[in-house]
């Protein structure tokens, strides 16, 4: 005896998994995008940013699951390097917000 299968309900597990992709990739599409105009918004030229998604260094426990860190290496104007902890999107409203905060590296 075969079960038939509700194209409805195919459809909708469908449209479900393409719902959830469709989400992933714009939450870390935007995320690097507050990334890079915080950069040039202070002058700086992003060399290597690395997504963190558990270690988040001076982050720790102080960060939402709206909210991404990455981990930078970036010239300032002056050509000096630094690298440091950026945090992107606000507690509040995640990446809704272009706020974006860093920790140096000492």
């Amino acid at each position: 005896m075969q079960t038939q299968i509700d194209p409805v309900t195919v459809l909708f597990i469908i449209l479900a998994i393409a719902i959830v992709i469709l989400a992933w990739a714009w939450h870390f599409s935007r995320s690097r995008s507050i990334l890079q105009k915080w950069a040039d918004g202070n002058g700086y030229t992003l060399m290597q940013a690395e997504l963190r998604l558990f270690r988040t260094g001076p982050f720790f426990l102080n960060t939402t699951r709206s909210q991404v860190v990455y981990y930078v290496t970036i010239l300032d104007a002056l050509g000096r390097e630094r690298k440091g902890w950026v945090k992107v999107g606000s507690w509040l409203i995640g990446l809704w917000s272009n706020q974006a905060e860093v920790k140096w590296d000492t």
